[in-house]
């Protein structure tokens, strides 16, 4: 298996957007060999977030709309994701900050968690780019599931 981390913009651009829901939709057999893992806090700003914009809701059918897609792309998440606490990235978190804290401190979760697991992370975050650790984007996600897809058929 191999571990894929993966940052808040992309898990709000699920529960907000059609097209990464699709593309996660139409990579679910290529899903099954990656670990996804998520920082704690990144959970929770994720959560908050949803929290948030489902308030701003200014219909009711809106709001229904939102909460039936909002729950079942909740769910699913939860279940084929590995939460790490952020305790757990305490040893990286000098590092992380060291590499990202003067593009934004608040993403020293998600890199110390790349730094722990050795692996790359989706997000669409510019700040990640040359900080040391492979990214994949929304736009290039899809030919790392086939890779990873193939390497475990091979």
């Amino acid at each position: 298996m191999k571990a894929l981390a993966v940052d808040a913009n992309i898990l709000i651009s699920l529960f907000l957007g059609k097209k990464l829901k699709q593309l996660v939709i139409d990579n679910l057999e290529n899903l099954k060999n990656i670990e996804i893992y998520v920082a704690e806090s990144v959970f929770s700003e994720v959560k908050n977030f949803m929290s948030r914009h489902i308030e701003d809701l200014s219909s009711l059918s809106q709001f229904l709309d939102t909460i039936a897609s909002w729950g079942d792309t909740f769910t699913y998440l939860e279940s084929i994701t590995t939460i790490v606490d952020n305790s757990d990235l305490e040893l990286m978190k000098e590092e992380a900050l060291a590499r990202i804290g003067h593009r934004d401190p608040k993403d020293w979760p998600t890199l110390a968690l790349v730094l722990k697991l050795g692996c790359p992370v989706w997000t669409d975050d510019k700040d990640f780019f040359s900080v040391g650790v492979p990214v994949w984007s929304s736009q290039t996600i899809g030919h790392y599931l086939k890779i990873s897809y193939q390497d475990r058929t091979e």
